[in-house]
């Protein structure tokens, strides 16, 4: 599987120090499917540092910290919202630059 985020390259210079980075995942570093609600499914990945987060099945976008918050924000989310976020986030893992697993997470934004 491969898995999306906002990477944090800094000193960009003319634009965004932020830009999707992808990587892929292997089935030792995953747990899941399982069901958040609405009809989306996630796994549970596993970081190099032991972290966990939670990543959106169809788009392999992390979409939080933990299945809890995640599931919360999926229960009172505007489901049109939702909707228009799961095809940006599909266009994003396309566009989105390759890594190596313990590179990826060196330029995770909220890995830090």
């Amino acid at each position: 599987m491969e898995i999306w985020t906002w990477g944090y390259f800094p000193f960009s210079m003319g634009g965004s120090v932020h830009r999707p980075i992808k990587c892929a995942v292997s089935e030792d570093h995953l747990s899941g499917p399982c069901d958040i609600g609405q009809g989306y499914q996630a796994y549970i990945v596993t970081s190099p540092a032991h972290l966990t987060y939670v990543v959106e099945a169809s788009t392999g976008a992390l979409i939080g910290p933990t299945m809890e918050d995640v599931r919360h924000d999926i229960e009172y989310g505007n489901p049109e919202f939702m909707a228009q976020q799961m095809i940006e986030s599909a266009k994003n893992l396309t566009k989105a630059q390759l890594l190596s697993f313990d590179e990826f997470w060196e330029k995770d934004r909220n890995a830090r």
